[in-house]
């Protein structure tokens, strides 16, 4: 009874299995908002943020608000179907940090995916108010009115200086310049200067209204001394900060007065190499004034200390301004991203980082899943983390069960980012039919290509064909191939070619099956057994390379050995019998001098009698003696039982110890 009960249960789970893997699922990959956003409104302004994700089953939303979960009022709600954020009057209460999170549930399992940070902001700027501020200062000398505020919170912030009939002023050809804080210089003051009040006035690119600040005067005495005056340094805005990938305004303001034009110093920037930075290049742009220098998009390598030069008639002056570079958090390689992969496939997510050059490094990743902290619940089997924390893998993931997201939170001494991605799994491409994978066929037979194959219901399979170094996509085939790219049948009846396209059909066809995340290839060898083409073609191919080699060998052997041969014929013909015979105290050629050795002939039969010892040993009679032919032929020229050579093969000297014949006639007498 037992066992009946685990079979039924186990039955029961195959089929869940089965029907969940049949489903179509899709973890909720947020779509919007994708990196990090601040938005500025007005005071009681309606606003709506939008958050949106793509999954299946359709995803449902929810919002945080400064890490704590949105509570549902008249003042602040949201759709959980479409995930839209409304607040229908915006004040500094509802001014945060934003989250909106998207979920689904995958075969029971909840899947949670973060949007980016939505900073909301309410635009707020006040001006401080101290009544009047009057300056006293000489003609041709240089004054700054200050922009006093209290709070300035908006995006395109503008300053601008106002008369107290609350018309802009003049900046008189740049001799007045307006800073980035909105204070006001004089480059020098004239007498006219005199007779106007000055107001900071300040605004939003969301509000239209101007707010005024404190008024501003200034007294002009005279000056009888209307020679030069040299350039000072009296303001920049050294330290500048600028985010990476942001644009960064360094200013240097100088004084200085000069009575010709142009009445002003005339203004050079360089960078830390002592180069002249010209506007010509696209990331530098300088102002009219040349006071204001502005470089776009910004770098770590574009943090460095620039130098601002002055001069005019009366001499020069410079002043630096270093601009510091920085960032959150930079990821290596890139952020973790959404992964879509088949069945039984492992994936590592990367949450590698660092700081901006110079700057303390960033802290260890903190893991989530699916919004869930790294805790005692996750399976080691499964889940695997690098030592340094930075690389998250998981291993040999399955349909449904390892459909989930993935958070990895970062902080540096700039900022804090959370980084989702989701993990999709498909079940992998599946070959339900293929041919023989290797046909070997005589003229006449028929070819069988047809592949069949499945895959996950959330991917439609695409084929392709390649043979001969050709692609063939959709309905189109290789030659005299019979194709129904509904069915995929697909055949060759070779009967009905003719010799010469039989002979074109041998050779490699792969039919290969795919979509975006996945691909098999079945290849089928197609031999002609009756024509050497195809991989017996390849194989012949090989023979004769192998054969050539094997001869390339030999014939360098035969060099070799008649090489040597002709080495040691050259040795053995320079053996030199006559220094060896003079280093033996003997005269070679007084010898052959005095025994005429080329006269001697061969001696008559009766002359032996007279020399007996010279008679050749054997046969008594001498006409059977042999003429020529083996070494006792040489007898006749001494004793049988002296040696005929000496050892280096010589005979010269030999005869030194016998009598000498008489003189014998020229001709012989044979």
């Amino acid at each position: 009874m037992a066992n009946w009960h685990i079979c039924l249960l186990v039955s029961v789970l195959s089929i869940d299995l089965s029907r969940s893997q049949s489903e179509v699922f899709k973890p909720p990959v947020i779509t919007q908002p994708r990196t990090r956003m601040d938005w500025y409104y007005s005071m009681y302004s309606d606003v709506t943020v939008n958050c949106s994700a793509d999954g299946v089953p359709a995803p449902v939303y929810t919002w945080t608000v400064n890490n704590q979960p949105v509570i549902q009022t008249p003042d602040i709600s949201f759709d959980t179907v479409t995930g839209t954020l409304k607040i229908p009057s915006f004040t500094t209460r509802e001014q945060a940090t934003y989250v909106c999170t998207a979920s689904n549930s995958v075969n029971g399992n909840k899947i949670v995916s973060y949007a980016a940070p939505s900073r909301l902001w309410q635009t707020r700027t006040e001006m401080v108010d101290e009544g009047s501020i009057s300056q006293t200062v000489p003609e041709h000398s240089y004054v700054k009115m200050q922009c006093k505020k209290k709070i300035v919170v908006g995006s395109q912030i503008k300053y601008n200086w106002y008369s107290a009939e609350k018309t802009s002023i003049s900046l008189d050809n740049n001799r007045l310049f307006i800073d980035l804080d909105g204070n006001l210089h004089f480059t020098y003051v004239i007498v006219n200067d005199q007779i106007l009040n000055y107001m900071c006035g300040i605004s939003a690119a969301q509000d239209r209204a101007i707010i005024l600040g404190t008024r501003n005067n200034v007294v002009v005495t005279g000056n009888s001394n209307i020679s030069p005056i040299k350039p000072q340094a009296v303001y920049t805005n050294n330290g500048v900060k600028g985010m990476r990938f942001s644009t960064a305004k360094l200013e240097c303001m100088f004084s200085g007065y000069d009575p010709q034009s142009p009445y002003i110093p005339a203004i050079t920037w360089r960078d830390d190499s002592g180069k002249i930075i010209e506007t010509k290049e696209p990331k530098y742009i300088l102002s009219e004034d040349r006071r204001t220098l502005t470089i776009t998009n910004l770098q770590e390598e574009d943090e460095r200390t620039y130098t601002c030069e002055a001069r005019n008639s009366a001499g020069d002056a410079s002043a630096q301004v270093f601009l510091n570079v920085t960032s959150g958090p930079i990821f290596i390689n890139g952020q973790p991203i959404d992964q879509t992969v088949s069945q039984y496939n492992t994936v590592q997510f990367n949450c590698d980082t660092r700081s901006a050059s110079r700057e303390d490094p960033p802290s260890p990743p903190a893991w989530f899943i699916n919004g869930q902290a790294w805790g005692s619940q996750i399976d080691p089997n499964k889940f695997e983390l690098s030592p340094d924390n930075k690389i998250l893998t998981i291993k040999n993931v399955t349909k449904p069960n390892d459909i989930m997201c993935i958070q990895c939170n970062v902080s540096n001494s700039e900022d804090s980012i959370l980084a989702n991605a989701c993990l999709n799994v498909l079940l992998p491409i599946k070959i339900e039919r293929e041919p023989k994978l290797e046909q070997s066929i005589v003229y006449g037979d028929n070819l069988d290509f047809t592949v069949t194959a499945s895959t996950d219901p959330a991917m439609t399979l695409s084929y392709r064909w390649e043979f001969n170094n050709k692609t063939y996509i959709g309905a189109d085939h290789p030659p005299y191939m019979s194709f129904n790219p509904s069915t995929n049948l697909a055949y060759i009846n070779t009967s009905s070619l003719t010799q010469e396209q039989y002979g074109e059909i041998g050779g490699t066809y792969r039919r290969v099956v795919f979509h975006l995340y996945d691909q098999k290839v079945v290849e089928i060898n197609v031999i002609l057994r009756d024509r050497q083409i195809g991989p017996l073609t390849g194989a012949v191919f090989d023979l004769w390379i192998i054969g050539l080699i094997l001869a390339l060998i030999l014939l360098i052997i035969i060099i070799i050995i008649i090489i040597c041969c002709i080495c040691r014929k050259r040795q053995e013909g320079d053996y030199n019998v006559d220094k060896k015979e003079t280093g033996a105290g003997l005269d070679p050629e007084k010898e052959l001098k005095e025994k005429e050795f080329n006269a001697y002939s061969r001696p008559v039969y009766d002359e032996y009698a007279v020399y007996p010892d010279t008679k050749p040993p054997g046969d008594p009679e001498y006409d059977d003696a042999p003429i020529g032919g083996d070494d006792e032929s040489l007898g006749e020229y001494g004793k049988e039982d002296v040696t005929y050579f000496n050892e280096d093969g010589s005979f010269i000297g030999i005869y030194q110890s016998k009598k000498s014949p008489p003189p014998q006639p020229n001709e012989s007498t044979i």
